[in-house]
């Protein structure tokens, strides 16, 4: 507490200002090492310990950080800890992302990973934005290749209030998205239309929203609890992820048996990052 009281704090829209006395955390030696451009490995720190230097390298680095963890870890429960950490230094608004496997298995479980999905678009708009980001992923998922920076844009679709569109090509749109037209929306992925009114679900989104359609017009969209079907809030724009993955492959399958030479690694799309490897087994260099 009485070092908490000391840190001065400094924050700005990112929040990734450098406390002052970050020197009272960490020794010189290691603040230097923090600071280096090497992949950190931190197999030997403790499991107590570990999410607080992860917040301290946050702190002394501008750049993406890639956390490069254990495949059966809880990763929910470790974002809670780095955030902790994080708001410790004055880091109140971190950008913090999975990048998963989507398929369990391709060859005996080809049902796609919803999460991981939206998980991925997430860290994509994030690029959109040029948001600094703290990336989650293991070594499986960093050697499944991703769409390079120009193709980032068609894995959304945006849709505003007074928007020229009529009912019949929305619905063609979201089906191409891999959105699921269901009797009614319960759950991220789905889609249903009754008249003139659509209900989706993004998969990004916490609660599905209802868009009404009068002609060729958007009249309205508004976001609406599931259960109860009442509006929650009017909104002005929404804008729907895709639900596939990848942009030209249907499963993992087709997108292991294609070996696609179009996909860049994770790292190659973010290009200024620092790796930092929990997990104990060796990473290939290749993706890095």
């Amino acid at each position: 507490e009485d070092l908490k009281k000391g840190l001065e704090m400094g924050n700005t829209e990112n929040g990734y200002n450098e406390p002052s006395m970050i020197k009272d955390v960490f020794s010189k030696g290691f603040i230097d090492r923090l600071k280096s451009k090497e992949a950190q490995e931190i197999n030997n720190i403790d499991n107590h310990l570990v999410e607080l230097v992860v917040a301290g390298l946050c702190v002394l680095n501008k750049k993406h950080l890639i956390w490069i963890v254990g495949e059966n870890e809880d990763l929910r429960e470790k974002e809670e800890k780095l955030k902790l950490w994080l708001q410790f230094f004055g880091i109140k608004n971190s950008h913090i992302f999975f990048y998963l496997k989507p398929f369990e298995d391709p060859y005996i479980n080809n049902r796609m990973d919803i999460y991981a999905v939206a998980q991925k678009v997430k860290l994509l708009a994030a690029q959109i934005k040029n948001q600094r980001s703290i990336i989650f992923t293991t070594r499986s998922a960093l050697s499944i290749k991703i769409e390079d920076r120009d193709q980032i844009e068609k894995f959304f679709f945006g849709l505003n209030v007074g928007q020229h569109l009529n009912r019949s090509d929305l619905i063609q749109k979201l089906v191409a998205m891999g959105y699921s037209p269901r009797n009614i929306v319960e759950e991220k992925g789905d889609f249903a239309w009754r008249g003139s009114v659509i209900d989706v679900f993004p998969i990004d989104n916490i609660v599905p929203v209802r868009i009404e359609i009068e002609g060729d017009e958007v009249v309205s969209i508004r976001k609406f609890n599931p259960d109860t079907q009442r509006s929650i809030e009017n909104i002005d724009k929404a804008v729907f992820p895709r639900v596939n993955f990848f942009l030209d492959y249907k499963g993992m399958d087709d997108y292991l048996n294609d070996k696609p030479k179009d996909l860049t690694y994770l790292t190659h799309l973010l290009k200024e990052y620092r790796i930092l490897v929990s997990d104990k087994r060796k990473i290939n260099d290749e993706f890095i």
